[in-house]
């Protein structure tokens, strides 16, 4: 599975584990990183298809207000958590959607929680893709900056004229006269305010 990759966040002064060995077994891409804004930037860099972190850093940095961040980008996240921690204990920080693993790690339990992670989060993916392409009103998103579509669902593809394909990367000026550009680009600024 070389086409999946795996953020693998360590603490900054720990060894890369065993876990990283495992996952390497199964021919997942495997990327180290410690915990913090740099596995948040490393998150954005290599959009990994799952992410494996620790739930205790000798840091002390805190795991939820990272896995907060993560989550905006709907990356999975799993916890390794140590044998002697019961997850009784961890009910309180570990949100309901983030699955976990504890130590000492079993090869198979690894790959298949990871399989398995992966695939209900495409499938989860996959349904609200659905959804939003068969609502009958026209849906699109645009980049903040440029006010260039990222997305537009059938309707909308009804509704311009064009394909997302044509539409993706561009902006209302190449689609509609000035006036009309004008007029979408005021309210999206007015939106975004």
């Amino acid at each position: 599975m070389a086409h999946v990759k795996v953020l693998l966040v360590e603490d900054k002064d720990v060894e890369p584990t065993d876990v990283k060995q495992i996952l390497e077994s199964f021919d997942y891409k495997v990327y180290v990183t410690a915990i913090g804004k740099e596995a948040v930037d490393r998150a954005k860099e290599i959009r990994p298809n799952i992410i494996l972190t620790h739930i205790y850093f000798k840091s002390n940095i805190d795991v939820i207000d990272f896995s907060a961040k993560i989550k905006e980008f709907e990356i999975p996240v799993i916890f390794l958590i140590s044998y002697s921690k019961s997850p009784e204990n961890h009910k309180n920080i570990i949100y309901v959607q983030f699955d976990y693993i504890i130590k000492p790690y079993d090869q198979n339990e690894i790959d298949q929680i990871v399989k398995l992670t992966i695939y209900e989060n495409k499938k989860k993916r996959e349904f609200l893709e659905d959804i939003l392409q068969n609502i009958p009103n026209m849906i699109f998103i645009k980049d903040a900056d440029k006010l260039n579509f990222e997305m537009v669902n059938k309707a909308g593809e009804r509704l311009i004229g064009h394909t997302f394909k044509e539409l993706y990367g561009k902006s209302d000026y190449e689609f509609f006269p000035k006036e009309e550009a004008d007029f979408f680009t005021q309210k999206d600024r007015e939106v975004l305010k």
